[in-house]
């Protein structure tokens, strides 16, 4: 601000009237000597603050915002963020001539980027505010329009409004505000938003000479600021008081628009102008870089008050033999030394911050306060490997590092250097860029084997005879990660220890079986170390992960290879993986999954001696009980012991032909590619879903019962009851006891074969056999034409034809068959003998020495070899006999209600028949008669007294 518009037409201002911008223009003056009595350069090289992430806005005459050194445009991607012309009302606040360039100027003394002639914040943002029209005419209504808008807009913009520059000022001369003053309230509001305000102090010293300021400058609520000359003392137009702050104002150099420049159309140009008015910017740009500083350091809530303060503190005194006062001078490198904290670390290898013995991770903390600050850190290396420094950094640095003695390897803001073990190593940190602060990860990583990612895997014969070994594997995915060492003690002792990648300890192992063991929950992927201490030439390792926990759900997965998977119900449950077990409370752990994955898996299933319910199937077995269940899926081989009790077992087959084997404490059910065996389960239900199944039943030591229906077959004993549905072939096996076993038709017609040791049922779609049962009987009463075929034993056996039924019988066995249409028993040896009843109609029976036949109701009967046949005829009807004599000599007899026909090793007998038919066809064949009280035809030449019919 000068005694001179912008026009430099000289002119009073009285109250109220439009405020101007006053500045004298000297072109000739290209240096700026003042600018040394601040410490600006020093500033520059030591601590390199541009002004980053703030925002000026700047209330004058506008910005000429495509000269380059401002950023060439206007808008959210340039330097010139936004603005308004409240002269013109419209949002271009581009400074027009031809009594314009003020504006511009003072923008560039804060923020230009010209490498010749920079501002003091050469990182900052701008925002322009137009107060002044083209003929240099502006109004306080204007600058109260602007001074609201920035506390509207002052978030409106990539970075926030920190800073006002007024450089403008009404002619007055007090310690105290005019009357007519119209900005307090904008000025408190600012305020209060912790935006600092830099107001020019005004140019009229010579006119008054005393000590005062122009208006706004003297507002209780603004920092006003006075200008020194290239001497570095108050110049003589300044106008002054205790509160200003001086800055240099003398001769500055800075952007101008081209209409006041060289006119060669090109907005590049550089003017020099002196006047209050160059003195606040200069503060204004220093209020942005000590704000900058004060939060690099760490300040909070930073305002006007607290940066005045700081720039007061630490200010040069100049004394002013025209008032015989002192006042306060800028010093900018002493107001950022005194922010900036002390360094904390060493700066030389000799001086280094000590990390100690390194083995794992660490981390530090710091800042690089100064652009030639380095920052060293020593270790000594606790094992051989790789050593990392992973530098965190924020505002411009980026980490720059050194090696005292070796080389490293540099990656971004990461360094890592080999180490051995017990050496000592010194590594600085500096910046490529500007200072921050940063967070050091220190990372020791040992030169270790590698086993890879485990799901499950054993390394057999390790020679770990140097004494301190380090193994590198990650986990395959979440869930216990567990190391076992299997080893002779006699070879020596071994302690293993698991480290994450970090290098820090996680877990120790204890001593298991024959070794030690440790388990440590994992994430999927996460890196481990595997260190080894003790000396043994003969070590085994097995490492699973394989198992993990979700609440009260643990689940179990396979690999890619054959698996063992177990399971044991109890109190302390226990899941076994390929050999290695771990072990749940039933409080901790109810729900178990099991996942073969590939590979020909097996699981075995141990459940309690209480209630279980199991289901099997091919690939996949599912178990409850009391506090667990238990699931598995793609496991090929399934033990299930269900322990006792009252237990449920279903079971089903794959579509091929497979094969069932029932014990009275086993199911074994397999095929081809799977084998399911289920043992101690009380009730076992096995079902064929098609193929050329076959189900084997072996009954107990005692008293059993089997039951072959068509479509099912089962077995009941002292404590089991198994089951088979849908299987095409059924055997059943006795081996003890009195067993008994029952058949039943289909619908369909089927035959029963029956000997004294094996008895079958043939039917459309299966056959049912059992063996050794000592009684066996079979039903026919389903529908269908069934026959039955009855064998004898080699001794003397009984048959036995009652009208719906009949019993062949001997020596330990009885086979009984009921409701067969078609009754053969037959005869092999032995003296044997057949007894049949005739029914209530008449029946008719034909007798040989070798066969007979008897139409006995419904029922065929037909006896082949016995030697003595009898037939009763006593429930009515008119039935009639038929005799046919061998071809030896054969006795026909008759005695009262009776008939015979005996010859050589067979004896035929009718009992009350009716009608009594005799054939003789060889032989000497002889008819003896006591009674005459039935129809008796001979046929043939009988030697008889009687030859004829009687």
């Amino acid at each position: 601000m000068a005694a001179q518009s912008l026009a430099a037409i000289a002119q009073q201002l009285h109250p109220g009237s439009a405020p101007s911008t006053q500045a004298a223009i000297n072109p000739n003056v290209t240096s700026t000597p003042a600018y040394n009595f601040t410490g600006l350069n020093a500033e520059r090289s030591t601590y390199g603050f541009t002004g980053a992430g703030q925002t000026v806005a700047v209330i004058d005459t506008g910005i000429a915002y495509d000269h380059p050194a401002l950023g060439g445009g206007y808008g959210a991607n340039y330097r010139v963020v936004g603005g308004y012309d409240f002269a013109a009302n419209d949002a271009n606040p581009y400074d027009d001539g031809p009594l314009g360039g003020h504006g511009t100027h003072v923008s560039g003394i804060i923020a230009s980027n010209d490498v010749n002639n920079p501002g003091l914040a050469t990182g900052v943002d701008l925002v322009g505010l137009r107060v002044f029209d083209s003929n240099g005419n502006g109004s306080f209504d204007a600058v109260d329009k602007a001074l609201q808008w920035v506390h509207t807009n002052r978030f409106a913009f990539r970075n926030p409004i920190t800073t006002v520059n007024l450089s403008l000022g009404a002619d007055w001369n007090s310690s105290t505000v005019p009357n007519w003053a119209n900005l307090e309230n904008d000025f408190l509001q600012l305020k209060n938003d912790g935006i600092f305000i830099a107001v020019a102090a005004g140019n009229a010293f010579a006119n008054y000479g005393t000590p005062g300021l122009s208006y706004p400058g003297a507002s209780s609520y603004v920092v006003p600021v006075a200008a020194v000359d290239a001497s570095g003392n108050l110049a003589g137009y300044s106008q002054r008081l205790d509160r200003v702050i001086a800055a240099p104002g003398s001769d500055i150099r800075s952007t101008a628009p081209d209409y006041i420049g060289n006119l060669d159309g090109k907005t590049n140009d550089w003017i020099t102008m002196s006047g209050t008015s160059m003195a606040t910017p200069y503060v204004a740009g220093a209020s942005v870089l000590i704000r900058q500083a004060l939060q690099f350091a760490g300040y909070k809530n930073i305002n006007e008050d607290t940066i005045n303060y700081v720039m007061r503190n630490t200010a040069d005194s100049i004394y002013d033999s025209a008032t015989n006062q002192s006042y306060k001078r800028l010093n900018l490198q002493a107001a950022i030394n005194s922010i900036i904290p002390a360094d904390e670390f060493g700066n030389t290898s000799s001086t280094a911050y000590s990390l100690g013995t390194l083995v794992g991770r660490t981390s530090v903390s710091g800042a690089i306060t100064r652009l030639d600050d380095k920052d060293y850190f020593s270790f000594v290396a606790g094992q051989s490997g790789t050593v990392t420094f992973t530098a965190t950094v924020d505002g411009t640095m980026s980490a720059k590092w050194e090696l005292a003695g070796t080389a490293g390897t540099t990656t971004g803001n990461t360094f890592s250097v080999s180490v051995v073990a017990g050496q000592t190593y010194s590594v600085g940190l500096s910046t490529g860029g500007g200072i921050g602060h940063y967070r050091l990860d220190v990372a020791s990583s040992v030169a270790a084997a590698n086993w890879g990612a485990v799901d499950f895997k054993q390394i057999s014969g390790v020679d770990l005879s140097s004494g301190d070994n380090w193994f590198a594997a990650t986990a395959s995915q979440a869930g216990l990660f567990t190391v076992q060492a299997l080893f002779a003690q006699a070879g020596g002792n071994i302690d293993i220890e698991l480290y994450n990648a970090n290098n820090q300890l996680v877990a120790s192992g204890n001593v298991n079986g024959y070794g030690e063991r440790l388990d440590f929950t994992a994430t999927a992927g996460q890196s481990f170390f595997v260190h080894v201490r003790g000396s043994n030439t003969d070590v085994n390792f097995r490492l699973t992960n394989l198992v993990s926990q979700n609440g009260l759900n643990v689940n179990v997965n396979g690999t890619s290879v054959n698996d063992a998977f177990a399971y044991t119900a109890g109190a302390m449950q226990t899941v076994t993986v390929n050999g290695v077990d771990y072990q749940f409370s039933s409080a901790s752990a109810k729900y178990f999954t099991f996942n073969g994955g590939a590979g020909v898996d097996a699981i075995a299933i141990t459940g309690t001696a209480g209630a279980e319910t199991a289901t099997l199937r091919v690939g996949s077995v599912s178990v409850t009980g009391a506090g667990y269940s238990v699931q598995a899926s793609n496991v090929q081989r399934i033990l299930l012991d269900a322990g006792g009790g009252n237990d449920q077992v279903t079971m089903y087959d794959s579509l091929g032909n497979d094969t069932l084997d029932f014990t009275p404490t086993s199911a074994h059910l397999y095929g081809s590619g799977y084998d399911l065996l289920v043992r101690n389960a009380s009730t076992v239900l096995a079902y064929s879903s098609g193929g050329g199944d076959t189900a084997n039943f072996t009954d107990s030591a005692g008293d059993d019962q089997f039951y072959g229906f068509y479509g099912s077959a089962g077995e009941v004993g002292a404590g089991y009851h198994n089951i088979a549905a849908g299987f095409q072939y059924v055997n059943a096996f006795s081996t003890g006891g009195n067993d008994t076993a029952y058949f039943y038709d289909s619908p369909s017609n089927d035959w029963f074969l029956a000997t004294p040791t094996w008895q079958r049922m043939l039917s459309v779609a299966n056959q049912t056999q059992t063996n050794n049962f000592k009684n066996v009987y079979a039903y026919a009463s389903a529908g269908g034409y069934d026959k039955t075929y009855l064998y004898d034993s080699v001794g003397a056996d009984q048959f036995v034809g009652l009208a719906n039924s009949a019993v062949m019988s001997g020596a330990n066995y009885s086979n009984t068959v009921v409701g067969f249409a078609l009754v053969s028993a037959n005869a092999s040896g032995g003296n044997d003998s057949t007894f049949l009843h005739d029914s209530a109609g008449a029946d008719t029976l034909y007798m040989t020495p070798t066969w007979s036949a008897f139409m006995d109701g419904k029922v065929y009967y037909q006896v082949n070899n016995f030697r003595n046949v009898t037939v009763f005829s006593y429930n009515g009807g008119k039935d009639t006999v038929n005799f046919t004599d061998s071809v030896g000599d054969d006795v026909l007899g008759g005695s009262r209600g009776a008939a015979s026909l005996t010859g050589a090793n067979f004896s035929n007998s009718a009992q009350g028949f009716g009608i009594v038919n005799a054939t003789t066809s060889a032989g000497y064949d002889t008819a003896n008669f006591s009674s005459v009280d039935y129809v008796f035809n001979l046929l043939g030449k009988w030697k008889s007294p009687y030859a004829a019919r009687v």
